[in-house]
């Protein structure tokens, strides 16, 4: 029972050794603890670890670190962050090229492509669906609205060309921007040679129409105004003039439509009417109503 068995190892500088990090701990020792080590080695190279021994004196393990291992950690360190920074970049720049290429360069195509569309243009223009498949669906949308406006737009040109009457469009500041076939007839020049004129400059009249449209337009009225006007031409004419307003959607005037029929005939057949009614058809003289109006 008093018989105890001990077992010991030789621990050599090579066991210790490859106790720690090879590229940290430059060496590991076992000493005494009565081996000093000094404040500066201590704080930068050196650390001891206690050590449990049977003997009265106390050991420790004296680890040395790499004199450079910290600047080797710093500088890896700061390598992983500048690839990581690199990285970073790289992924931004990644990102800014899908988004100039798959949105920003289809959308500024679009946004070309719809500011080159003419509304007056008498052929239908759609645009392309350049991109992925979301501008491939929102292309096709514009393209059935674009179609739907050119059927109208193409319908109320129809209508203004088969009206019998001239027809003058004008803007808010009384400039002509459209005559249907039958002004251009009246007034002998085409709807692009009047564009931008005034009404009295292509409506040769004694009348200040101008003036009297700009009223007009003023006082918003919504009910059409008519009136007559002689057109000083080479065979002079007598014209009812029908003005209404242009509203937006907001019901803003934005212009005005003159329409002008041709009453010469019924005006002149009038003054002859009256003319066989107020006159004696034997003598040549007025008769007795005719001085009872007088």
């Amino acid at each position: 029972d008093d018989e105890a068995l001990i077992v010991t190892r030789l621990l050599t500088p090579v066991h210790l050794q490859n106790l720690g990090q090879i590229n940290l701990i430059q060496s590991v020792t076992l000493v005494p603890l009565r081996q000093p080590v000094s404040i500066g080695q201590h704080l930068k190279l050196f650390s001891q670890v206690p050590v449990p021994t049977l003997l009265d004196e106390p050991f420790v393990l004296q680890i040395r670190q790499q004199s450079d291992a910290f600047e080797r950690l710093e500088w890896q360190s700061l390598l992983v962050v500048m690839l990581l920074l690199l990285g970073g970049m790289l992924m931004v720049a990644i990102g800014y090229l899908w988004l100039r290429r798959g949105l920003l360069k289809p959308f500024d195509r679009l946004m070309t492509e719809l500011k080159e569309i003419d509304p007056s243009a008498r052929r239908y223009t759609h645009v392309s669906g350049y991109g992925g498949a979301e501008f491939k669906v929102l292309a096709d949308r514009i393209n059935n609205l674009l179609l739907r406006i050119f059927q109208q737009n193409e319908r109320s040109r129809i209508t203004l060309e088969s009206i019998a009457e001239a027809v003058i469009l004008t803007n808010n500041k009384a400039k002509v921007i459209y005559l249907n076939p039958q002004a251009e007839s009246l007034l002998g020049l085409r709807s692009q040679q009047a564009l931008g004129r005034t009404l009295d400059s292509l409506l040769k009249s004694d009348d200040q129409l101008d003036e009297e449209l700009l009223a007009f337009m003023s006082s918003g009225n919504r009910q059409p105004e008519y009136s007559k006007v002689t057109l000083q031409m080479q065979q002079p004419r007598i014209m009812e003039r029908a003005v209404s307003n242009l509203c937006n959607h907001k019901g803003k005037v934005i212009g005005a439509v003159t329409v002008l029929r041709d009453i010469t005939q019924e005006e002149t057949l009038k003054q002859q009417l009256r003319l066989k009614a107020s006159v004696d058809g034997i003598t040549g003289l007025y008769n007795r109503s005719a001085f009872e109006e007088r």
